[in-house]
């Protein structure tokens, strides 16, 4: 199955529009393909949010994708892989996936990828019971391939040089040593204090004295819990302590992967908070909380450079909150409820204002904490809650209960400003 030009323009653009809604479909198409190519690229810019949990998007199990999900965050696209790097480029997956497949066909566990046909990879019992007996083997017939151990044909073309990708296959090969430690790393896969999880996953790289997996290990705790307070510090003081030396490379490539991802969320919460009236706005608030938690941390940061671009994304992100509450309750959600009040009803049309104002006070909260000091917020809110106020004044009297009127417009004041500055219309 491959994809014309005409479709994949299609699906480019249903992405673009509204991203969080359909990507579970695109991500479910692009599976289906036998050979992806460039089509894969359109859910490259999504993968962090997804390896993270931002975003959730359930994916069909396959032998492929159970292998590499201990360590998927250290995935990376061939052209931005780098020399030196703690990542490993993707295209070195098929000649592994090609070895193990065969490998594993010849032993006792030739039923797995039988067992995975229409499971979900999220499913508990991939997970906890076909995942680590998978890594496990895995591990066992990757390492000699580290080595000196000749490459078999099933490998195919090795798209790299023959000694860099052995060093890709004993890393594997350490990595899926410790899959079950590296799975309690993933929040969308379980419900693990993460404090614990990566103190554990750093514990279990310790064992070895392998400063290359316990670097590795220490990226993907950044990448899934680095935004959490204190977990850089966590991660610093355990490498210290294990003398395992500096991990600020890092820390330093799970700060740029984290700045990148919320730059992309910023830009795409944008587009859907100003695309239709507020409603359910808590990805948007939980994208906030997570930039703050950032902002809290990145005063312990060596690197001027990042601390500097963290803070210049908490300040876009401000500004992002400001234009949307802005147009959002000091222009969509005050027309409404006058066009509403003028036309006579109906009364159920401030059901949803009422959402809209409740989904603006929670955006509110979220930018009072992401810029404590900022008036803009509660300024933006009482100005709402004034025109509505004015609005009810003008409001006759004794109107019937199918007709809106004072009530309906101090609930939405109530909402924006508290009870006590809606007691005007109701007294």
């Amino acid at each position: 199955m491959t994809l014309d030009r005409a479709t994949l323009a299609g699906l480019r653009a249903a992405l673009a529009d509204r991203p969080a809604d359909r990507l579970g479909a695109v991500v479910a198409l692009v599976d289906r393909l036998a050979e992806r190519g460039d089509v894969d690229a359109l859910i490259a810019p999504f993968r962090p949010a997804m390896r993270s949990g931002v975003v959730a998007c359930p994916r069909p199990a396959s032998l492929g994708r159970l292998f590499a999900l201990p360590f998927e965050p250290l995935l990376v696209h061939p052209a931005d892989w780098q020399r030196g790097d703690l990542t490993i480029p993707r295209s070195a997956l098929r000649p592994m996936i090609a070895i193990v497949t065969e490998r594993l066909a010849a032993g006792p566990l030739s039923a797995l990828a039988a067992d995975l046909k229409g499971r979900l990879l999220a499913d508990p019992e991939v997970v906890n019971e076909t995942g680590p007996k998978l890594w496990v083997a895995a591990a066992d017939i990757l390492r000699p391939f580290g080595g000196t151990a000749p490459l078999p044909a099933t490998a195919g073309a090795i798209p790299m040089v023959e000694p860099l990708f052995r060093s890709f296959c004993a890393a594997v090969a350490d990595l899926l040593r410790i899959g079950r430690e590296l799975i309690a790393l993933n929040p969308a896969l379980t419900a693990s204090d993460p404090w614990q999880a990566v103190r554990r996953a750093l514990d279990a790289a310790a064992a070895p004295t392998s400063p290359a997996l316990y670097r590795r290990v220490a990226l993907i705790a950044l990448v899934r819990f680095g935004h959490l307070p204190g977990v850089p510090l966590l991660v610093r003081d355990h490498a210290r302590n294990a003398g395992l030396g500096d991990v600020e490379e890092a820390i330093g490539q799970a700060l740029d992967a984290t700045v990148a991802t919320l730059e992309r969320a910023v830009a795409q919460e944008r587009e859907a908070l100003l695309a239709a009236p507020l409603g359910d706005v808590r990805g948007a608030v939980a994208l906030v909380e997570r930039l703050a938690a950032l902002l809290d941390d990145r005063l312990q940061m060596r690197n001027d450079t990042r601390r500097d671009a963290i803070s210049a994304l908490g300040r876009a992100c401000e500004a992002m909150l400001e234009e949307v509450l802005t147009k959002a309750v000091g222009e969509t959600l005050v027309r409404a409820a006058l066009a509403v009040i003028e036309q006579g009803g109906p009364v159920s049309a401030f059901e949803r204002l009422e959402t809209s104002a409740r989904a603006a006070s929670e955006l509110a909260a979220a930018a009072q904490r992401l810029a404590p000091r900022a008036g803009w917020p509660d300024a933006v809110l009482r100005r709402a809650a004034e025109a509505f106020l004015d609005l009810g004044r003008h409001c006759p009297p004794g109107l019937p209960p199918d007709r809106p009127g004072k009530v309906d417009l101090a609930r939405l004041v109530e909402i924006l400003a508290g009870p006590e500055r809606a007691m005007p219309l109701l007294a």
